[in-house]
């Protein structure tokens, strides 16, 4: 059930890259310049408020590479690569085992 339902959060991650590259590319084609929307905006758009009280929380509560080095990088990064890594590791985990043909299973 866990891997059905993560199976369906992939999905949906990876159609949410896709929408943000398309949305991204509509404003570059809008403005003449290449835009793109860093995950941190659509963290502050999604969360308000608990996005600004994240930093000190996990500063207290986690070692200082947690948030300096480590997630600072994601949030600046395209919302649409990290939505669509994102999504392709949960389906990538997610996928059924191949079965082994040719091999014996007796001892």
């Amino acid at each position: 059930m866990f891997r059905l339902a993560l199976r369906g959060v992939g999905w949906l991650a990876l159609a949410g890259g896709f929408v943000m590259l398309v949305i991204n590319g509509t404003q570059t084609i809008a403005v003449d310049r290449l835009v793109l929307t860093s995950f941190g905006t659509v963290a502050q758009a999604v969360l308000g408020a608990r996005y600004d009280a994240m930093a000190p929380a996990l500063a207290a509560h986690h070692a200082a590479f947690v948030w300096n080095p480590l997630l600072t990088s994601i949030f600046a990064a395209p919302a649409f690569g990290v939505f669509m890594v994102l999504g392709f590791l949960a389906v990538l985990v997610t996928a059924p085992r191949k079965k082994l043909i040719g091999y014996s299973s007796r001892p």
